[in-house]
């Protein structure tokens, strides 16, 4: 039987081979022609999804890096003329498994507001959303957050993030059902700590966090009524640690180290200070430690 080139192939044929290669080939068969990318990009929904580990939005940019085998890493540059007219790079992003999707860039709140109804047309999710240099509104964000359904979000505060702060941001039930929260400038408070329901939570550099917010969180942990997995939490306001387990039924282990328990685990506190503080805790339930004897001794 002589042989057929893929070009002379019918359209559905070329599909089905399609669908029978992994990720990283079909991403090459991209540059072989215009036909061939023109068939994926139509039809990248049935195919296998190529693994991006970074997308960052900017104004006339998105760039992608793709990990590749054996330590090889790619970035890609593409050009973008409007985000709200050029859809075909978010469908792109669509039909990948992104890891992580930054946003830096500067648009008015109905701008994202209708980015954010594109990308929930297209059924685009990814693990992680950072905001990094932007310019945003609290709106916009939850918008976006909203329709991502992100399992971590990472923030970046800066005095032109158009006023937003942690309070404005869980006001919305988006923000506050994330589970996993690094936040960098927060200039976080006490109130807004109180506010986030959150079982990791990083608050890095200035913050303006007192040992009655910190006392506040472990009663609550110690009460029952707040869940965590680990916080690291910095703290500019001097304080004495020991104050921080005041009449509370706590051990302590080293001259930084603490220990807490209540009915259903124990929790870690390190205490690293004075002038910036770095508090740490890390929550262990009981069930993991039977778990984890059970384990050992089989």
């Amino acid at each position: 039987m002589p042989s057929t080139h893929i070009f002379d192939l019918p359209p559905e044929i070329i599909i089905r081979i399609l669908k029978e290669l992994d990720e990283q080939s079909v991403g090459r068969l991209k540059v072989v022609s215009r036909y061939l990318n023109t068939i994926i990009q139509k039809h990248g929904s049935a195919l296998a999804k190529q693994a991006v580990y970074l997308a960052v939005l900017r104004e006339k940019e998105l760039i992608v890096e793709r990990f590749l085998r054996r330590n090889r890493w790619e970035d890609y540059k593409y050009a973008v003329s409007e985000w709200l007219t050029d859809t075909s790079v978010l469908r792109q992003l669509a039909y990948a498994k992104v890891d992580t999707l930054r946003f830096q860039l500067t648009l008015p709140e109905e701008d994202v507001v209708e980015l954010a109804r594109r990308i929930d047309a297209l059924k685009l999710s990814v693990f992680q959303v950072c905001f990094s240099e932007c310019k945003l509104s609290s709106k916009s964000i939850t918008s976006l957050i909203a329709v991502l359904r992100p399992q971590q979000i990472s923030i970046e505060f800066d005095p032109f993030f158009n006023g937003v702060t942690v309070e404005a941001l869980c006001r919305d039930d988006s923000f506050r059902e994330i589970n996993t929260l690094n936040l960098v400038n927060s200039q976080m408070t006490d109130n807004s700590l109180g506010l986030i329901t959150a079982e990791h939570l990083n608050v890095y550099e200035t913050s303006r966090l007192t040992l009655k917010g910190l006392r506040h969180i472990l009663l609550e942990w110690y009460s029952g009524k707040r869940n965590i997995q680990d916080y690291l939490l910095s703290i500019t306001e001097r304080f004495v640690p020991g104050r921080v387990f005041h009449g509370l039924p706590s051990r302590q282990r080293s001259v930084i180290a603490w220990e807490l328990k209540n009915s259903t685990g124990v929790l870690h506190v390190t205490i690293i200070g004075p002038e910036l503080s770095f508090v740490k805790f890390f929550g262990i339930t009981k069930l993991n430690c039977l778990t984890t004897c059970i384990q050992k001794r089989s």
